[in-house]
């Protein structure tokens, strides 16, 4: 084994060793987390309740914490690489399911190598069950200065004239560039940047990621088309994705 390979080893050991007798605490972000932007659903029902990343990125030696925000659900289990993490074994993550998340949250307060990989909620009301994976990678480092990532690419909606409709995007921006002036997110439609009450940026964990929601209200004939959502730290090339709302659902 090489010698970096098992120094990991050896640090997964000692946590094990402390994390097995006490469980890892909400920190008061963390706990809003799935309060905050969450969607207006035209259904009832097991449901998630906002959009949020399929791909994510920790600094090591840093707090992190992985959210399952749903709604009428009887249980949720989390898994890393296939592997159930329960409160007293860490099938080789430093994740922990949190005091009084009702498992709706896992967190590490000091990630480590070992923790990139995948990690999937299973959310159940003993009848229906959905799934949220989510990609978690590690290998950031504190000097990054690359272009932004993908962490939450957006999707195509569906909605009905007159039924609220939702975008989310967001990217990962390295640290220090949330204060870079060529660091943005925005929302277009035909090229346009013309959203005063629907657009909503959203940054977190210490503005290492930046992203936006775009809400429609009341959907009307003319918002039906293509969306465009644009995030830059500054570092070419700039993220570009285009979606569409869609009548229907």
């Amino acid at each position: 084994m090489k010698t970096g390979a098992r120094t990991e080893h050896r640090i997964l050991n000692v946590m094990t060793s402390v994390l097995v007798t006490c469980s890892v605490l909400i920190r008061a972000d963390d706990e809003t987390f799935c309060q905050e932007n969450t969607l207006q659903r035209n259904r009832t029902g097991l449901q998630f309740t906002k959009d949020w990343s399929t791909i994510d990125y920790v600094l090591v030696e840093r707090h992190k914490a992985l959210h399952c925000c749903v709604e009428e659900y009887k249980t949720i289990k989390w898994y890393k690489d296939g592997h159930q993490i329960i409160y007293n074994f860490t099938n080789g993550t430093t994740f922990r399911l949190a005091k009084g998340s009702d498992n709706t949250s896992i967190f590490t307060d000091s990630a480590i190598k070992l923790d990139n990989g995948t990690y999937k909620c299973v959310a159940s009301n003993g009848t229906l069950t959905l799934k949220h994976v989510v990609e978690l990678f590690t290998d950031i480092e504190m000097n990054y200065e690359g272009p932004a990532r993908w962490t939450g690419i957006p999707k195509d909606q569906y909605a009905q004239i007159g039924e609220s409709a939702s975008f989310f995007c967001e990217g990962f921006i390295g640290p220090g560039n949330d204060t870079n002036q060529y660091s943005q997110v925005i929302w277009m439609k035909k090229g346009e940047i013309n959203f005063p009450e629907g657009f909503k940026e959203v940054n977190r964990d210490g503005n290492l990621f930046k992203g936006a929601y775009l809400h429609l209200n009341r959907v009307e004939t003319e918002d039906y088309g293509e969306y465009t959502c644009q995030i830059s730290n500054g570092n070419p090339p700039q993220l570009i994705n285009t979606v569409m709302l869609i009548q229907g659902g």
